[in-house]
């Protein structure tokens, strides 16, 4: 009997577990948010890298965490006016370096075929993208990546090419 007694207060403390997640998610979102808004992308880094703890990537990522943030992530960004990709990038990228999980932010852009520079933000966590997924990224050159050795150029990212016409 005293399994089930424990059932209904373990399902709770989950509950419970996943809404502190969700509120700091939120929170961090609008601070991103603004912070994304208000500053250039290099001083943006700068401050994610500050914020982030020393050395908070393991060699091992524990993959049900980072779903577990990507997907607090992604339900905030529901909630939070003008949460576009970097924001989201930037929470999830601070809110997994503060659980211990190494990841990489990324921003890469592509040249659309009407001429217009198009660039995109997302977190890659033991080989998979945690937030700014949408399909096509392999169209994106990635220009930037922001993980445990500070912000880098990545060598692919010298020039985007131009569209036929």
């Amino acid at each position: 009997m005293s399994g089930v007694r424990d059932r209904p207060g373990r399902r709770h403390r989950l509950v419970s577990r996943d809404g502190l997640l969700l509120a700091g998610a939120a929170t961090l979102l609008m601070m991103c948010r603004l912070a994304a808004w208000l500053l250039p992308l290099r001083a943006v880094a700068r401050m994610a890298q500050a914020v982030a703890p020393a050395g908070s990537g393991r060699e091992e990522v524990c993959p049900e965490t980072s779903a577990r943030i990507g997907w607090a992530v992604r339900a905030a960004a529901w909630r939070v006016k003008g949460a576009q990709c970097l924001p989201q990038a930037l929470a999830a990228y601070l809110l997994l370096a503060w659980h211990g999980q190494s990841s990489q932010l990324v921003v890469g852009a592509q040249l659309a075929q009407s001429g217009r520079l198009v660039a995109h933000a997302w977190v890659e966590c033991g080989g998979r993208v945690i937030v700014g997924g949408r399909g096509g990224l392999d169209r994106f050159i990635p220009l930037f990546t922001l993980g445990a050795a500070g912000l880098q150029r990545r060598p692919g990212g010298q020039a985007v090419p131009r569209p036929e016409r």
